[in-house]
């Protein structure tokens, strides 16, 4: 979602403050919950495209790991897509799909 810095301000200043980390070889920066051996990524901001896996492999803390994505990577090669449904919500599209994408977690209010 592009112009959205203030919804990201609100959860970054606020809700994930403590869960920011600055990758200084990838010049990025990533809101990610880092869990025993699950981390999940809510993010990654950066001033040019940046190596999604380069970004995994900086936050790791193990050599295993399971990770989840808060939003639609790229190249989504070695994700698997796992639907998502909650109660109230879930975004539904009348007449047609938007393929394989998710609204970004940081995106919605």
């Amino acid at each position: 979602m592009i112009g959205n810095f203030e919804l990201n301000m609100f959860y970054c200043g606020f809700f994930l403050r403590e869960h920011l980390y600055y990758m200084p070889t990838l010049d990025a920066v990533a809101v990610a919950i880092l869990k025993a051996d699950k981390l999940f990524i809510y993010d990654v901001f950066a001033g040019q495209s940046v190596d999604l896996q380069a970004v995994i492999q900086a936050l790791m803390n193990q050599a295993e790991m399971e990770v989840s994505l808060g939003f639609s990577p790229i190249d989504g090669a070695g994700f698997e897509l796992v639907p998502y449904a909650e109660e109230d919500r879930t975004l539904f599209l009348r007449g047609g799909q938007i393929g394989k994408a998710m609204f970004p977690l940081l995106a919605q209010a």
